[in-house]
């Protein structure tokens, strides 16, 4: 005789917490959110990861600190950059960090990181709208405001990791690389 045990499965549930923000007049230009960023991330001497939730007005409705890194780097986990979008049930995101040691121009893992969480939001209907760097000096860099910048970055990336696919599978490249281009 077999003596069926009852399992008891427990149902989650995920909420939004509303803690302290900052204050602003408004945020409807780049020069507006960045004035936010300012306020939230000029103190930390580390680069945290932030997204803004923007509903289907355009509105700000809120902020979150989803990452946490070091002087030149944040590690981006998709997961925690969507996460609070879907609990705040918005459409529209947009990422931003901090550079703590100046010069707000995206790096190139910032660009790259920008077009997965693009392709990813697309997969969730979530659009990422903008990407914003800022420097504790005042100074900001909008993706979004500098496109075609940006897509000339993404062109050349993309330029170069075709190369390094042909490096990697050619024997006598690798040879040429490790010799001549060791920092590759």
């Amino acid at each position: 005789m077999t003596i069926s045990k009852r399992l008891s499965v427990p149902m989650f549930q995920m909420k939004a917490i509303r803690t302290k923000g900052v204050t602003v007049d408004t945020v409807s230009t780049t020069k507006d959110r960045a004035a936010v960023l300012h306020k939230l991330l000029d103190e930390f001497i580390t680069e945290r990861l932030v997204v803004m939730y923007v509903d289907a007005m355009d509105n700000l409705v809120g902020c979150e600190i989803v990452g946490m890194g070091g002087l030149h780097n944040t590690p981006a986990n998709m997961q925690e950059i969507f996460r609070g979008a879907l609990i705040a049930g918005v459409d529209k995101i947009i990422l931003a960090h901090n550079h703590p040691v100046g010069n707000p121009h995206p790096s190139n893992p910032d660009i790259e990181m920008t077009a997965i969480a693009m392709n990813f939001g697309s997969l969730l209907g979530i659009n990422v709208v903008d990407h914003i760097v800022v420097c504790p000096d005042g100074t900001h860099y909008s993706m979004l405001d500098n496109h075609d910048h940006i897509m000339q970055h993404v062109e050349q990336l993309k330029v170069v990791n075709e190369i390094a696919k042909l490096l990697s599978k050619n024997p006598i490249a690798s040879l040429v690389r490790e010799r001549f281009l060791p920092d590759s």
